[in-house]
Protein backbone atom coordinates (compact mmCIF):
# COMPACT_ATOMS: atom_id res chain seq x y z
CA UNK A 1 0.00 0.00 0.00
CA UNK A 2 1.30 3.47 -0.93
CA UNK A 3 0.45 6.13 0.55
CA UNK A 4 0.95 10.10 -0.40
CA UNK A 5 2.98 12.25 1.20
CA UNK A 6 0.80 14.87 3.58
CA UNK A 7 1.47 18.65 3.46
CA UNK A 8 1.34 19.16 7.27
CA UNK A 9 2.01 22.65 7.64
CA UNK A 10 -1.86 23.21 7.80
CA UNK A 11 -1.78 20.48 10.53
CA UNK A 12 0.70 22.60 12.64
CA UNK A 13 -1.64 25.77 11.79
CA UNK A 14 -4.24 24.61 14.21
CA UNK A 15 -2.51 25.08 17.35
CA UNK A 16 -1.72 28.37 16.61
CA UNK A 17 -5.61 29.14 16.23
CA UNK A 18 -6.31 27.13 19.91
CA UNK A 19 -7.61 30.00 21.24
CA UNK A 20 -11.88 31.31 21.11
CA UNK A 21 -12.17 34.99 19.57
CA UNK A 22 -13.65 37.13 21.91
CA UNK A 23 -16.87 38.34 19.88
CA UNK A 24 -18.50 36.88 17.08
CA UNK A 25 -18.19 37.54 13.53
CA UNK A 26 -20.87 39.14 10.97
CA UNK A 27 -23.40 36.74 10.38
CA UNK A 28 -23.34 37.63 6.85
CA UNK A 29 -19.87 37.08 6.02
CA UNK A 30 -19.38 33.78 7.91
CA UNK A 31 -22.72 32.33 6.18
CA UNK A 32 -20.77 33.04 2.71
CA UNK A 33 -17.77 31.07 3.79
CA UNK A 34 -19.45 28.49 5.50
CA UNK A 35 -21.52 27.58 2.19
CA UNK A 36 -18.46 27.96 0.31
CA UNK A 37 -16.01 25.71 2.25
CA UNK A 38 -19.52 23.24 2.70
CA UNK A 39 -19.45 22.73 -1.01
CA UNK A 40 -15.60 22.28 -1.23
CA UNK A 41 -14.32 20.50 1.37
CA UNK A 42 -15.18 17.06 -0.10
CA UNK A 43 -13.47 17.67 -3.52
CA UNK A 44 -10.30 18.84 -1.43
CA UNK A 45 -9.64 15.12 -0.21
CA UNK A 46 -9.86 13.75 -3.67
CA UNK A 47 -6.72 13.46 -5.45
CA UNK A 48 -8.06 15.41 -8.49
CA UNK A 49 -11.12 16.81 -7.05
CA UNK A 50 -9.48 20.72 -8.45
CA UNK A 51 -8.63 19.08 -11.96
CA UNK A 52 -10.23 20.83 -14.91
CA UNK A 53 -13.37 19.42 -15.19
CA UNK A 54 -17.12 20.16 -15.73
CA UNK A 55 -17.41 21.33 -11.96
CA UNK A 56 -14.36 23.72 -12.75
CA UNK A 57 -16.66 26.81 -13.37
CA UNK A 58 -18.65 26.08 -10.21
CA UNK A 59 -15.71 25.36 -8.02
CA UNK A 60 -14.03 28.84 -9.24
CA UNK A 61 -17.63 30.67 -8.45
CA UNK A 62 -17.62 28.90 -4.59
CA UNK A 63 -13.82 30.09 -4.42
CA UNK A 64 -14.70 33.57 -5.52
CA UNK A 65 -17.47 33.78 -2.48
CA UNK A 66 -14.87 32.26 0.02
CA UNK A 67 -12.03 35.20 -1.18
CA UNK A 68 -15.36 37.99 -0.76
CA UNK A 69 -16.42 36.24 2.24
CA UNK A 70 -12.86 36.43 3.92
CA UNK A 71 -12.21 40.00 2.76
CA UNK A 72 -15.50 40.93 4.98
CA UNK A 73 -14.66 39.29 7.83
CA UNK A 74 -10.59 40.75 7.88
CA UNK A 75 -12.62 44.45 7.61
CA UNK A 76 -14.17 43.39 10.35
CA UNK A 77 -11.43 41.96 12.33
CA UNK A 78 -9.60 45.55 12.08
CA UNK A 79 -11.16 46.52 15.11
CA UNK A 80 -10.98 43.78 17.30
CA UNK A 81 -7.95 42.15 19.27
CA UNK A 82 -4.53 41.31 18.07
CA UNK A 83 -5.01 37.73 17.99
CA UNK A 84 -8.24 38.01 16.07
CA UNK A 85 -7.11 40.30 13.22
CA UNK A 86 -3.43 38.16 12.64
CA UNK A 87 -5.96 35.05 11.78
CA UNK A 88 -8.51 36.79 10.00
CA UNK A 89 -5.22 37.77 7.95
CA UNK A 90 -4.32 34.69 7.42
CA UNK A 91 -8.17 33.26 6.42
CA UNK A 92 -7.81 35.65 3.98
CA UNK A 93 -4.77 35.44 2.73
CA UNK A 94 -5.29 31.51 2.54
CA UNK A 95 -8.65 32.34 0.47
CA UNK A 96 -6.87 34.08 -1.64
CA UNK A 97 -4.16 31.39 -2.07
CA UNK A 98 -6.75 28.68 -3.16
CA UNK A 99 -8.06 30.99 -5.67
CA UNK A 100 -5.16 31.54 -7.33
CA UNK A 101 -4.25 28.18 -7.47
CA UNK A 102 -7.07 27.24 -8.76
CA UNK A 103 -6.85 30.19 -11.68
CA UNK A 104 -3.05 28.53 -12.48
CA UNK A 105 -4.06 24.82 -12.22
CA UNK A 106 -2.62 24.16 -8.87
CA UNK A 107 -4.93 20.79 -7.65
CA UNK A 108 -2.86 19.98 -4.45
CA UNK A 109 -2.28 23.64 -3.56
CA UNK A 110 -6.30 24.78 -3.61
CA UNK A 111 -6.66 21.84 -1.50
CA UNK A 112 -3.93 22.49 1.42
CA UNK A 113 -4.66 26.27 0.88
CA UNK A 114 -8.35 24.99 1.70
CA UNK A 115 -7.57 22.85 4.53
CA UNK A 116 -6.25 26.22 6.55
CA UNK A 117 -9.00 27.94 6.18
CA UNK A 118 -10.90 25.60 7.43
CA UNK A 119 -9.09 25.48 10.38
CA UNK A 120 -8.87 29.42 10.38
CA UNK A 121 -12.94 29.39 11.22
CA UNK A 122 -13.75 26.60 12.94
CA UNK A 123 -10.15 27.82 15.40
CA UNK A 124 -11.98 30.50 16.13
CA UNK A 125 -15.21 28.63 17.57
CA UNK A 126 -17.30 30.24 15.33
CA UNK A 127 -21.06 29.67 14.98
CA UNK A 128 -24.28 30.67 12.82
CA UNK A 129 -27.11 31.34 14.65
CA UNK A 130 -29.29 28.40 12.84
CA UNK A 131 -26.54 25.86 14.32
CA UNK A 132 -26.40 26.84 17.67
CA UNK A 133 -25.87 23.45 18.87
CA UNK A 134 -23.84 21.88 16.38
CA UNK A 135 -19.78 22.83 15.89
CA UNK A 136 -19.59 24.33 12.26
CA UNK A 137 -17.23 21.44 12.00
CA UNK A 138 -19.41 18.79 12.11
CA UNK A 139 -21.52 20.22 9.42
CA UNK A 140 -18.93 20.07 7.49
CA UNK A 141 -18.53 16.24 8.24
CA UNK A 142 -21.89 15.85 7.03
CA UNK A 143 -21.00 17.16 3.66
CA UNK A 144 -18.19 14.83 3.35
CA UNK A 145 -18.32 11.45 2.24
CA UNK A 146 -16.13 9.27 4.68
CA UNK A 147 -16.91 6.13 3.33
CA UNK A 148 -13.74 4.87 1.12
CA UNK A 149 -10.91 7.42 2.78
CA UNK A 150 -7.96 5.85 3.54
CA UNK A 151 -6.79 6.35 6.92
CA UNK A 152 -4.58 9.09 6.60
CA UNK A 153 -7.06 10.54 4.27
CA UNK A 154 -9.77 10.50 7.30
CA UNK A 155 -7.15 11.71 9.72
CA UNK A 156 -6.41 15.07 7.73
CA UNK A 157 -10.37 15.44 7.48
CA UNK A 158 -10.78 15.67 11.08
CA UNK A 159 -7.61 17.68 11.91
CA UNK A 160 -9.46 20.33 9.51
CA UNK A 161 -12.69 20.10 11.01
CA UNK A 162 -10.69 20.30 14.57
CA UNK A 163 -12.30 17.02 15.27
CA UNK A 164 -8.51 15.84 16.93
CA UNK A 165 -9.38 12.65 18.37
CA UNK A 166 -11.05 11.17 15.72
CA UNK A 167 -7.83 12.26 14.04
CA UNK A 168 -5.66 10.65 16.43
CA UNK A 169 -7.33 7.57 15.66
CA UNK A 170 -7.26 7.22 11.99
CA UNK A 171 -3.32 8.08 12.28
CA UNK A 172 -3.08 5.28 15.02
CA UNK A 173 -5.01 2.91 12.64
CA UNK A 174 -2.77 3.65 9.55
CA UNK A 175 0.62 2.46 11.86
CA UNK A 176 -1.19 -0.64 12.88
CA UNK A 177 -1.77 -1.08 9.25
CA UNK A 178 0.51 -3.92 8.17
CA UNK A 179 0.23 -3.04 4.20
CA UNK A 180 2.19 0.54 5.42
CA UNK A 181 5.67 0.18 6.28
CA UNK A 182 6.76 1.99 9.09
CA UNK A 183 9.34 3.85 6.94
CA UNK A 184 7.05 4.79 4.64
CA UNK A 185 4.64 6.04 7.72
CA UNK A 186 7.78 8.18 8.79
CA UNK A 187 8.96 9.60 4.92
CA UNK A 188 5.04 10.26 3.70
CA UNK A 189 4.51 12.91 6.83
CA UNK A 190 1.42 10.85 8.77
CA UNK A 191 3.59 9.94 11.48
CA UNK A 192 5.29 13.56 12.12
CA UNK A 193 1.36 15.41 11.52
CA UNK A 194 0.33 12.97 14.47
CA UNK A 195 2.92 14.08 16.69
CA UNK A 196 2.05 17.69 16.14
CA UNK A 197 -1.49 17.41 16.28
CA UNK A 198 -0.55 15.06 19.79
CA UNK A 199 2.11 17.35 20.98
CA UNK A 200 1.06 20.39 20.10
CA UNK A 201 -2.84 20.75 20.01
CA UNK A 202 -3.81 17.83 22.49
CA UNK A 203 -0.64 19.38 24.76
CA UNK A 204 -0.40 15.33 25.04
CA UNK A 205 2.96 13.95 25.28
CA UNK A 206 1.80 10.56 27.17
CA UNK A 207 -0.61 8.96 24.33
CA UNK A 208 2.35 9.33 21.62
CA UNK A 209 4.98 7.77 23.90
CA UNK A 210 2.71 4.30 22.96
CA UNK A 211 2.70 4.78 19.28
CA UNK A 212 6.21 5.34 19.19
CA UNK A 213 7.05 2.67 21.19
CA UNK A 214 4.51 -0.18 19.52
CA UNK A 215 5.31 1.48 15.60
CA UNK A 216 9.22 0.83 16.65
CA UNK A 217 8.47 -3.25 18.05
CA UNK A 218 7.20 -3.99 14.61
CA UNK A 219 9.77 -6.54 12.86
CA UNK A 220 9.49 -4.59 9.65
CA UNK A 221 10.80 -1.35 11.00
CA UNK A 222 14.55 -0.84 9.85
CA UNK A 223 17.31 -0.15 12.52
CA UNK A 224 17.25 3.59 11.93
CA UNK A 225 13.77 3.92 12.60
CA UNK A 226 13.84 1.88 15.67
CA UNK A 227 16.66 3.60 17.29
CA UNK A 228 14.79 7.34 16.43
CA UNK A 229 11.28 6.48 17.17
CA UNK A 230 12.47 4.75 21.03
CA UNK A 231 14.77 7.89 21.10
CA UNK A 232 11.72 10.39 20.60
CA UNK A 233 9.28 7.90 23.23
CA UNK A 234 12.14 8.69 25.85
CA UNK A 235 12.66 12.38 24.95
CA UNK A 236 8.54 12.77 25.51
CA UNK A 237 8.74 11.25 29.01
CA UNK A 238 11.59 13.68 29.89
CA UNK A 239 9.62 16.01 28.82
CA UNK A 240 6.49 15.36 30.19
CA UNK A 241 8.35 15.27 34.01
CA UNK A 242 10.30 19.15 32.88
CA UNK A 243 6.90 20.69 31.88
CA UNK A 244 5.79 19.58 35.78
CA UNK A 245 8.57 20.75 37.24
CA UNK A 246 7.55 24.52 37.30
CA UNK A 247 10.55 25.90 35.03
CA UNK A 248 9.26 29.14 33.60
CA UNK A 249 7.79 28.28 29.71
CA UNK A 250 9.74 30.79 28.01
CA UNK A 251 12.94 29.18 29.72
CA UNK A 252 11.77 25.84 28.94
CA UNK A 253 10.85 26.67 25.31
CA UNK A 254 14.40 28.34 25.25
CA UNK A 255 16.26 25.20 26.12
CA UNK A 256 14.50 22.83 24.44
CA UNK A 257 15.45 24.91 20.99
CA UNK A 258 19.06 25.12 22.06
CA UNK A 259 19.60 21.24 23.01
CA UNK A 260 18.07 20.58 19.57
CA UNK A 261 21.71 22.05 18.54
CA UNK A 262 23.37 18.63 19.97
CA UNK A 263 20.79 16.11 18.59
CA UNK A 264 20.21 16.93 14.86
CA UNK A 265 22.17 14.73 12.78
CA UNK A 266 22.66 13.27 9.46
CA UNK A 267 21.00 12.62 6.97
CA UNK A 268 17.85 14.39 7.79
CA UNK A 269 18.47 15.99 11.16
CA UNK A 270 15.27 15.50 12.39
CA UNK A 271 16.50 13.95 15.78
CA UNK A 272 15.21 16.95 17.85
CA UNK A 273 11.64 17.35 16.17
CA UNK A 274 10.00 16.15 19.39
CA UNK A 275 11.60 18.87 21.16
CA UNK A 276 10.96 21.68 18.86
CA UNK A 277 7.00 20.88 19.03
CA UNK A 278 7.17 20.40 22.50
CA UNK A 279 8.62 24.02 22.63
CA UNK A 280 5.95 25.25 20.47
CA UNK A 281 3.56 23.80 22.86
CA UNK A 282 5.16 25.62 25.67
CA UNK A 283 4.77 28.69 24.27
CA UNK A 284 1.49 28.40 23.05
CA UNK A 285 0.26 27.58 26.20
CA UNK A 286 2.09 30.28 27.33
CA UNK A 287 0.48 32.82 25.10
CA UNK A 288 -3.19 31.44 25.84
CA UNK A 289 -2.96 31.83 29.36
CA UNK A 290 -1.24 34.88 29.31
CA UNK A 291 -3.19 38.72 28.89
CA UNK A 292 -2.64 40.55 25.84
CA UNK A 293 -1.85 43.14 28.37
CA UNK A 294 0.94 41.64 30.19
CA UNK A 295 4.74 42.51 29.38
CA UNK A 296 4.77 43.79 25.83
CA UNK A 297 8.59 42.38 25.38
CA UNK A 298 7.53 39.15 26.93
CA UNK A 299 4.70 38.01 24.42
CA UNK A 300 6.77 39.51 21.73
CA UNK A 301 9.84 37.26 22.55
CA UNK A 302 6.95 34.01 22.65
CA UNK A 303 5.61 34.92 19.32
CA UNK A 304 9.04 35.30 17.79
CA UNK A 305 10.51 31.87 19.68
CA UNK A 306 7.33 30.19 17.76
CA UNK A 307 8.83 31.89 14.14
CA UNK A 308 12.54 30.10 14.36
CA UNK A 309 10.85 26.91 15.73
CA UNK A 310 8.64 27.08 12.54
CA UNK A 311 11.62 28.41 10.35
CA UNK A 312 13.54 25.18 11.41
CA UNK A 313 10.95 23.09 10.33
CA UNK A 314 9.86 24.70 7.32
CA UNK A 315 11.34 22.35 4.60
CA UNK A 316 8.70 19.75 5.96
CA UNK A 317 5.79 22.38 5.94
CA UNK A 318 3.90 23.07 2.98
CA UNK A 319 2.44 26.59 4.29
CA UNK A 320 5.07 27.51 7.10
CA UNK A 321 3.71 30.91 9.25
CA UNK A 322 7.12 31.94 10.10
CA UNK A 323 5.64 35.19 8.92
CA UNK A 324 2.67 35.03 10.85
CA UNK A 325 4.57 34.56 14.02
CA UNK A 326 6.67 37.35 13.47
CA UNK A 327 3.93 40.11 12.65
CA UNK A 328 2.24 38.67 16.04
CA UNK A 329 5.84 39.73 17.61
CA UNK A 330 5.91 42.58 15.73
CA UNK A 331 2.64 44.35 16.69
CA UNK A 332 2.45 42.62 20.57
CA UNK A 333 5.42 45.39 21.24
CA UNK A 334 6.08 48.30 18.30
CA UNK A 335 9.19 49.60 18.39
CA UNK A 336 10.80 46.93 21.59
CA UNK A 337 13.61 45.09 21.44
CA UNK A 338 12.66 42.40 18.92
CA UNK A 339 10.68 45.06 16.67
CA UNK A 340 13.49 45.33 13.72
CA UNK A 341 14.83 41.75 13.85
CA UNK A 342 10.81 40.81 13.32
CA UNK A 343 10.21 43.91 10.22
CA UNK A 344 13.40 42.46 8.27
CA UNK A 345 12.76 38.96 8.87
CA UNK A 346 8.57 39.72 7.45
CA UNK A 347 10.20 42.35 4.81
CA UNK A 348 12.59 39.00 3.19
CA UNK A 349 9.80 36.84 3.67
CA UNK A 350 6.89 39.01 1.69
CA UNK A 351 9.82 39.69 -1.05
CA UNK A 352 10.13 36.41 -1.58
CA UNK A 353 6.53 35.48 -1.65
CA UNK A 354 5.94 37.97 -4.29
CA UNK A 355 9.41 37.91 -6.37
CA UNK A 356 9.76 41.41 -5.86
CA UNK A 357 13.24 43.31 -5.16
CA UNK A 358 12.44 45.89 -3.06
CA UNK A 359 9.24 46.85 -1.24
CA UNK A 360 8.24 49.77 -3.78
CA UNK A 361 8.21 46.64 -6.14
CA UNK A 362 5.36 44.65 -3.62
CA UNK A 363 1.53 44.80 -4.90
CA UNK A 364 -0.40 48.00 -3.84
CA UNK A 365 -1.97 46.11 -0.41
CA UNK A 366 1.45 44.38 0.56
CA UNK A 367 3.08 47.50 -0.41
CA UNK A 368 0.74 49.01 2.43
CA UNK A 369 1.25 46.72 4.64
CA UNK A 370 5.03 47.03 4.75
CA UNK A 371 4.80 50.69 5.29
CA UNK A 372 2.36 50.01 8.13
CA UNK A 373 5.08 47.43 9.71
CA UNK A 374 7.57 49.77 8.96
CA UNK A 375 6.54 52.41 11.02
CA UNK A 376 5.17 50.39 13.39
CA UNK A 377 9.12 48.51 14.04
CA UNK A 378 11.39 51.44 13.61
CA UNK A 379 10.36 53.69 16.26
CA UNK A 380 12.80 55.10 18.68
CA UNK A 381 14.47 51.80 20.51
CA UNK A 382 17.51 50.37 22.03
CA UNK A 383 18.85 47.40 20.31
CA UNK A 384 18.92 44.22 21.87
CA UNK A 385 19.89 40.90 21.14
CA UNK A 386 17.68 38.60 19.50
CA UNK A 387 17.01 35.75 21.43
Amino acid sequence: MSIAKVHWGWILGVVWLASPAAAEPPTAAMQQIFIAISELLPESLEEDGFAPSEQSERQRAALVRLAEGAEQLRIHAESRELDFQVRSDALQEDAERALLAFERGRGPEVSMALHRVTQECVGCHARLPDLADAPIGERWLEKANLSGLRDEERARLFVATRRFEDALGAWESLFRDPEVAPFEASISGELTAYLAVSIRVKRDLVRPQRTLRTLAERPDAPRFLVARLERWADDLSELERRRSSGESPLALADALRHEVHELDGLPYAREGLVRDLVAGAVLMTWLDDTPEDAVASERAAAWYRLAILDERIAEETALPRTEVYLEAALRADPGGALATASYEGIEELSLWDHGAPVVEALPTRERERMLELEALAFQDQEAAPVP
